[in-house]
């Protein structure tokens, strides 16, 4: 993989969320001394297992699409569906520039939060928030997953779910990825709609299936993304 600047920024902001060069490397397991050698390009070529240890930390701050995806992930549809929920819409595309901070809530913590709030939370503004980075710039919202209800579509326990307003229940393609709050619960689930009838179905053994009225819906956001933990 070439070491370009689009990698170098997200380096530095991998680092930065880290806490040093040292402790990005410890995670990922390669030297912090490596690490600071990417980011400032004294190496220009960083060779395939490398890159494979570096794309998850590095992931949540480049740009979408297949560019930077190791080329172990790309050898079968399944194995991109592991990365992507949902493909970028056409002709999408981003700066290292645009890569920002959004606010990451836990489920029960969504609990309390009404549909039009999204995006007006400064993410370090309010203390104990957690946030995350996203090259995506619809994205106002991650969320933290609990339990293993969806995991037939590879999001598991602790993975976070960056999520896109939606201005129409209508406007949610079938099968999709959704967090919905209803009746004060939130949920993160497959979505289908049938007239007035909504359907939010589980991928896992660890959930179940919900039959609503759309007008049940408090607010609903698109999953366009899911972040693993490490």
């Amino acid at each position: 993989m070439k070491n370009d600047r689009i990698i170098a920024a997200a380096l530095g902001l991998a680092a930065e969320r880290a806490g040093s060069n040292a402790e990005l490397g410890r995670q990922v397991g390669i030297h912090g001394a490596t690490i600071g050698k990417y980011r400032n390009g004294i190496i220009s070529q960083i060779d395939d297992d490398s890159w494979e240890l570096l794309y998850p930390a590095l992931r949540p701050f480049l740009p979408p699409g297949a560019k930077y995806m190791p080329r172990s992930r790309l050898d079968s549809p399944s194995q991109v569906r592991e990365i992507t929920i949902h493909d970028y819409a056409a002709g999408e595309s981003v700066r290292p520039v645009d890569v920002r901070p959004v606010p990451v809530y836990g489920l029960s913590q969504a609990q309390g939060m009404s549909g039009d709030v999204w995006g007006d939370v400064p993410p370090d503004a309010e203390e104990g928030l957690d946030i995350m980075y996203t090259a995506d710039p619809h994205v106002v919202a991650g969320f933290r997953v609990a339990g293993q209800s969806m995991e037939q579509r590879g999001i598991h326990d602790g993975d976070i779910v960056a999520c896109r307003r939606v201005e129409s229940p209508t406007d949610v393609p079938p099968d999709c990825v959704v967090v919905a709050k209803i009746d004060d619960e939130v949920y993160v689930k497959r979505y289908r709609r049938v007239g007035d009838t909504v359907l939010l179905l589980s991928a896992g053994a660890d959930g179940r299936d919900l039959e609503v009225h759309a007008s049940d819906i408090q607010w609903l956001l698109r999953a366009v993304e899911v972040v693993h933990k490490l």
